[in-house]
């Protein structure tokens, strides 16, 4: 399988195409950086960025998909499993969610960094954080992460079929580009 290795942020940058997609026959390897699309982003193998992966649309890879956070506008991402260590969004979308209302203040507050508000949560609290059922699948396997409950997520068949029936499908075009 071909792989695509970007060793610098204007690489990443100058990847997609013009309408904003990209879409990889093989695996996407970025270093230590953000790796962020208007479009699409596809990729037949594994999607790794050293920092976050953003699409303005959907997220696919035939493999896995590592990064600081994984984002996407449309809530659209299938692979296998995710490996994540950061949350997406901002701290007012954490604040205002009902599990999170013991900590709103604390999460606000930008003296803490993301890793005191972690430590202040318990085990048991992370586990009963992550049971709401208000969370979309994408963003609990990213607080599950970020809590320490999991390394890493394995996409649930159902969850993935709930996302596919809720977006635009792009999984059926035809991958037009290959990795060199």
């Amino acid at each position: 399988m071909n792989i695509i290795k970007i060793n610098s942020q204007e690489e990443a940058d100058k990847l997609a195409d013009a309408d904003g997609n990209i879409i990889i026959e093989g695996h996407i390897e970025i270093g230590n950086f953000y790796l962020r699309v208007k479009g699409h982003l596809r990729a037949s193998g594994c999607i790794e960025a050293g920092w976050g992966i953003e699409a303005g649309e959907g997220i696919e890879a035939g493999g896995g998909i590592v990064g600081q956070y994984v984002f996407s506008f449309f809530f659209d991402v299938r692979a296998k499993t995710i490996k994540t260590t950061k949350l997406p969004f901002w701290r007012q979308y954490y604040a205002d969610m009902p599990p999170m209302k013991k900590y709103r203040e604390a999460i606000l507050d930008e003296r803490n960094c993301w890793d005191t508000l972690k430590a202040m949560i318990t085990p048991a609290e992370a586990q009963k954080i992550c049971k709401w059922n208000g969370w979309h699948w994408i963003v609990r396997a990213q607080l599950e992460m970020f809590l320490c409950l999991k390394t890493i997520h394995t996409i649930d068949a159902r969850a993935q079929a709930r996302t596919r029936a809720m977006s635009a499908t792009f999984s059926e075009q035809p991958i037009t580009a290959k990795a060199s």
